[in-house]
């Protein structure tokens, strides 16, 4: 017991640490560009898929079922925005 929560304790941790350093690019901060920029950058959307595959990687380490659902749910959400703003033409 005390072993597996060892483990979903530091899983938690590394998703926490990536998330937190997770930067689309340098140059300029999120409020400084215009909405356009944001939907359509490879940068930012890179950075959106990534937070997707990681809520649903951080929801095989949850055991409350509401919490598992609701992130898979925004994972698979962020993941399909993703792809789909990145369809677009820009």
């Amino acid at each position: 017991m005390t072993k597996y929560l060892i483990s979903r304790v530091l899983g938690l941790l590394a998703i926490l640490a990536v998330v937190s350093s997770a930067q689309a690019h340098p140059g300029h901060s999120l409020s400084e560009s215009n909405a356009s920029h944001v939907l359509t950058s490879p940068y930012h959307l890179a950075v959106l898929a990534a937070g997707g595959a990681l809520m649903l990687a951080s929801a095989q380490l949850v055991r409350q079922h509401a919490s598992r659902r609701l992130l898979r749910l925004g994972g698979t959400v962020a993941l399909l925005g993703a792809v789909v703003l990145g369809s677009l033409p820009a």
